[in-house]
């Protein structure tokens, strides 16, 4: 059975989310919404789209384009 994709928008500081994020990537695949690049994210996610997390048009643009490449659930 495939693992459901979980969006995410924004994962915050790596020494405050990573764990957070290793838990998550074990049972689902992890499509991220980040306000600037992927880094130490990469190795947890499967997609991603950059925007600006406190302009909410922009997320909804980032949003729809990660629906249409991945099956959010």
């Amino acid at each position: 059975m495939r693992r459901p994709t979980l969006l995410l928008v924004g994962s915050g500081r790596q020494g405050f989310r990573e764990y957070i994020m290793d838990a998550i990537s074990a049972d689902h695949r992890i499509a991220l919404i980040t306000g600037g690049r992927c880094t130490w994210q990469r190795p947890y996610i499967v997609d991603y789209e950059p925007a600006e997390l406190s302009d909410v048009p922009a997320l909804l643009r980032a949003a729809m384009a990660l629906a249409a490449r991945n099956e959010l659930a």
